[in-house]
């Protein structure tokens, strides 16, 4: 249960990095996308034709400078595009992994319960059995005292009567041993 409160956790967090990411993507797209845009809408200039068209040397150089910016703007912000959607894939994956891993988790906790419920009931239906039995064994042990009862006052009756005690004060005869005295 634990691992799953920390994974759901982890789940949360990715996907909160994954929006900024998103998010973070989504711009440098936008940007690329304008960039782009205005390279297509003014092609009819070209770098060569901008170098070439300078009047001196300075400007020359000023042109340079300038295109030589944009070159490496261009190349940064693609770059830069490219690791966002290196980063994005990559917490996609993370994030892929974690919700595989709480839905592992889930079912695990699931077939625990399910386990758990079994075992519960089992445990019911023999505490039932156990309950059944001991009301039998109950009922069989009051109906052998009850018994017992009985024979002890027939017992009592009979030596309370002059036969009973003719034949007790008589001396054992017979091929058997003698029983063990009594009270």
């Amino acid at each position: 249960r634990h691992q799953l409160q920390s994974a759901r956790k982890e789940q949360a967090q990715l996907t909160r990095e994954l929006a900024v990411l998103t998010e973070r993507l989504r711009v440098r797209d936008a940007l690329l996308a304008q960039r782009l845009r205005s390279a297509y809408k003014y092609r009819s200039v070209s770098y060569l034709t901008l170098v070439a068209g300078a009047r001196s040397v300075q400007e020359l150089s000023s042109r340079s400078y300038v295109l030589g910016r944009i070159v490496k703007t261009d190349r940064e912000l693609l770059d830069e595009v490219r690791k966002a959607q290196q980063a994005v894939a990559q917490a996609k994956a993370r994030k892929d992994a974690v919700v595989r891993r709480v839905s592992g988790l889930e079912r695990d906790l699931n077939t625990q319960a399910k386990e758990l419920k079994e075992t519960q009931e089992e445990k019911r239906e023999v505490l039932k059995d156990i309950a059944r039995e001991r009301a039998l064994y109950e009922r069989q042990l009051a109906e052998l005292e009850a018994e017992s009862r009985a024979i002890a006052r027939r017992l009592r009756a009979l030596m309370e009567s002059g036969a009973g005690r003719a034949r007790a004060e008589r001396p054992w005869s017979g091929r058997f041993i003698r029983p063990v005295e009594g009270r």
